[in-house]
């Protein structure tokens, strides 16, 4: 995070974009009866040089906008959205999954790690509640802007590999665009994400299955097939890292690792091309989640998932086909090693329904799920008006707790609790899940419950606005964190760089300023570019 100074006259004016402010613990220290104080050796000390002090003013962070416009009880209902405000078509792949974090993005990234316990072998699986702001600047007229299970900018996921596919109405290959909502095959293409490395992988001339991350680290990534998931051949991803740690993606079906959704290879060369545009179909992969870890003395770390299915009209049919729009992480064990099948440890993930705390949770209230889009919910027969299938969750992350083997059983040692709210982003649009706070409570030998950490935010627009109807994306980003102890993170953003009539590009490639191009289209209307800050 970056840290601006300013000159002003004679004074010198300090604009943080982060700053602490530690907790000041004042009491009586009683002096320790086993070992009394004893005077040592006089010593003179230099006498110290004057220093000249420049007075700094620090601008009051804004008021947690997050709270006090928070969401509760059951919710009236609504119309749609506005145009531009995101697409549940796309997976939530975002391009701001392979952003770098440093100082020089002016990106806010903070961190509440998961302490696990240890095991022999020492393989433990890395936890932690990571926020950083560029997931949410990443969200465009053009992605999928449910936030993830934690909430808007948050993430906890073990790693995964994800390709893309594209709508058939707009494939631009063959003969003829079939004009369904179906996906169609587009390329071999495949972004990686896995203990903090991955990116977009590129596939080694002359081969197939040998893959390498775009950025290289020198991982040896090989696809396989057979491994019995959903996916038409049993695809699965394995990544060899240069310290010999394995990870495997999608090659256990028990874990539940592989989320498929059908795909039309509609041209010549494509997988599972037919004679016919109908015949033309299999189920492939859209997200292989990383389900096993194994180093190089052969610990283990495997991990279990939950999916979520839905159904939409296949080839602009009714009939409704089946397919998996999203899922959570469930279990993961870990203690595992040859000749040792029961894990030494467990970390269990309870989900709650990603409705308005105090609402009714049933699917037939639509509007207490503010950010779910359950109109595009299909589990019956058949799917009238559902063309195209949707990607989305109605879970959210309501607590993590750690467990390891006693006896014949487990006994939990750490539980952390999350509370969630829907801040009323104050422009008409649909609220979107916040974290508030987060609670741990320690389970060995009692109980003790700490003080939550809490999160304040403010609200923030996205897009450029132009004044032309479409939304202005307002989400939150984190703008204080009260720790455990009292003490405050407190976070600024810079002002807009790009202002509508006054400050803008003047064309994407010469383009200096705080906000980028993205192309996108509205239903019937031609390709346009807007900003996003």
């Amino acid at each position: 995070m970056r840290f601006v100074v300013r000159n002003s006259g004679r004074r010198w004016k300090a604009a943080a974009v982060c700053v602490v402010l530690a907790a000041t613990l004042i009491g009586a220290v009683s002096r320790s009866t086993a070992a009394e104080a004893t005077p040592g050796p006089s010593v003179d000390l230099p006498p110290t040089p004057s220093v000249p002090t420049t007075p700094q003013e620090m601008q009051p962070r804004p008021p947690d906008q997050a709270s006090s416009r928070a969401l509760r009880g059951d919710q009236p209902a609504s119309g749609a959205a506005r145009e531009g405000a995101g697409t549940p078509e796309a997976t939530p792949l975002s391009a701001s999954a392979t952003w770098s974090v440093s100082p020089h993005t002016g990106d806010f990234h903070w961190s509440y790690p998961l302490r696990v316990p240890p095991v022999p072998g020492a393989l433990t699986p890395p936890l932690a509640l990571s926020y950083t702001s560029s997931a949410v600047d990443g969200r465009t007229s053009s992605t999928n802007n449910q936030p993830t299970w934690i909430g808007d900018g948050w993430d906890l996921h073990p790693g995964f590999v994800e390709r893309t596919y594209g709508p058939c109405a707009l494939d631009k290959e063959g003969s003829a665009s079939p004009q369904t909502g179906d996906l169609c095959w587009r390329s071999d293409n495949a972004t990686a994400a896995y203990n903090g490395a991955g990116g977009m992988l590129i596939r080694e001339a002359g081969s197939q299955d040998l893959w390498r991350a775009k950025d290289d680290d020198g991982a040896r990534i090989w696809r396989d097939t057979g491994a019995g998931n959903d996916d038409d051949n049993g695809e699965y991803w394995k990544v060899t890292t240069t310290d010999g740690t394995q990870y495997f993606f999608g090659s256990r079906p028990d874990a539940r690792s592989t989320w498929t959704v059908p795909v039309f290879g509609d041209d010549t060369g494509e997988p599972c091309h037919g004679t016919t545009f109908d015949a033309s179909s299999c189920r492939q992969a859209w997200r292989w989640n990383l389900d096993k870890v194994v180093d190089a003395h052969g610990n283990t770390i495997l991990y279990y998932y939950d999916t979520e299915p839905n159904a939409y009209g296949f080839n602009h049919k009714e009939a409704a086909v089946s397919y998996v729009r999203g899922g959570t992480l469930r279990r993961i064990e870990y203690g595992l090693r040859p000749g040792v099948t029961t894990p030494a440890a467990r970390v269990e993930f309870a989900v709650a329904d990603r409705c308005v705390p105090g609402s009714t949770c049933t699917f037939d209230r639509k509007d207490n799920w503010p950010d779910t889009p359950l109109a595009e919910r299909c589990d019956t027969a058949t799917c009238r008006d559902r063309w195209s299938p949707t990607f989305w969750s109605t879970k959210r992350l309501a607590s993590v707790t750690t467990q390891v083997r006693r006896g014949g059983g487990y006994s939990d040692v750490d539980r952390w609790v999350l509370d969630q709210q829907f801040p009323d982003p104050g422009d008409g649009e649909k609220a979107a899940l916040w974290l508030k706070s987060v609670t741990h409570t320690g389970l060995i030998g009692g109980s003790i419950t700490q003080p939550p950490v809490t999160f304040e935010g403010h609200q923030m627009p996205n897009r450029v606005y132009q004044g032309d109807g479409l939304s202005p994306l307002i989400r939150y980003r984190i703008t204080g964190i009260i720790s455990e102890s009292g003490g405050v993170t407190s976070v600024s953003y810079a002002q807009p760089d790009c202002v509508p009539g006054s400050s803008m590009p003047a064309n994407p490639q010469s383009n200096t300023l705080r906000c980028f191009p993205v192309r996108w289209a509205r239903p019937d209307h031609a390709e346009r570019t807007d900003y996003f800050h």
